[in-house]
């Protein structure tokens, strides 16, 4: 088992903290699909100024190397965490966790790093110790009940998190199950 840096414990231990003061019920776990590394500020010129955004589009963002670094507070509404149709607030209830390279199933070449994926199943791990109640998936996983068929118009995060989280201990009351699996 790869050895977390001691400020990624902090920065999970910060997020924790929010989604408990905050309330939020759910984390939305997305892909950067790049070949090459990436960084928190790069993200938010995407979403900001390429794409006009006035908020970035996810609360965290993974590196490679393990590092969180914070794009937007937990607390706040976000463009890229959401599931359409669950009403006009239903972003409110959601974290954005976005991470370099977990897209492996469907981006010939890529593969989470062993960082990346040591690091979210800590954060994973501690967070339902904190919240017994919070669920946990990645975008596609989620509905979207203005699409014909009530589904993600995408293949973010490009790999079944649901899966993923079970086969990592994950108890399956926090895992936000595909609906076509269920």
């Amino acid at each position: 088992m790869l050895q977390i840096p001691e400020e990624t414990k902090r920065e999970i231990t910060r997020i924790i903290r929010g989604i408990v003061t905050s309330g939020k019920l759910f984390v939305i776990l997305h892909y950067t699909g790049v070949n090459a590394d990436t960084s928190a500020s790069a993200i938010k010129w995407y979403h900001k100024i390429k794409l006009g955004w006035s908020r970035d589009g996810y609360h965290d963002f993974v590196n490679h190397d393990g590092k969180i670094e914070n794009l937007e507070p937990v607390w706040a509404r976000v463009n890229g965490c959401r599931a359409s149709g669950w009403g006009k607030n239903s972003n409110e209830y959601f974290v954005g966790v976005n991470a370099y390279q977990i897209c492996y199933e469907t981006l010939t070449g890529l593969k989470m790093p062993a960082m990346v994926e040591a690091v979210l199943i800590h954060f994973f791990t501690e967070l339902v110790k904190a919240v017994p109640n919070i669920q946990i998936g990645g975008h596609r996983e989620f509905p979207d009940f203005t699409s014909p068929n009530k589904r993600q118009q995408t293949a973010c995060p490009g790999v079944s998190v649901s899966d993923w989280l079970l086969n990592h201990a994950i108890p399956l009351k926090n895992v936000f199950y595909e609906a076509t699996k269920i």
